[in-house]
């Protein structure tokens, strides 16, 4: 039996601001999406201890999926320039808590 991906809801972003973070050490092969229709400068961002923040390369201005590398213990979308729109993030992964 394969091991369940479930998404998660990270936090919607309408401004120049950082979502809410999310802890994801219990997901493999974990990937964050950010969906919706904005004008804005996004970055994605993974954090050791939910403190410390790094971009995961360059910043993008439509909705993008990026999979997060393997020690990634937080992550994050922070927006840095907004125009209008409304950002959504989600982030999805197999539950290292599954069988199989």
């Amino acid at each position: 039996m394969s091991k369940s991906i479930t998404p998660r809801t990270v936090a919607d972003v309408t401004g120049v601001a950082a979502s809410a973070s999310i802890r994801i050490t219990d997901l493999e092969e974990a990937s964050y999406w950010v969906l919706g229709t904005f004008v804005a400068t996004v970055f994605v961002q993974t954090s050791p201890d939910d403190t410390n923040w790094i971009d995961l390369g360059a910043s993008f201005a439509i909705p993008t999926k990026t999979v997060l590398p393997t020690d990634a213990r937080f992550v994050r979308i922070n927006c840095t320039a907004f125009t209008s729109g409304d950002i959504e993030s989600q982030v999805s992964g197999r539950d290292n808590d599954s069988k199989g």
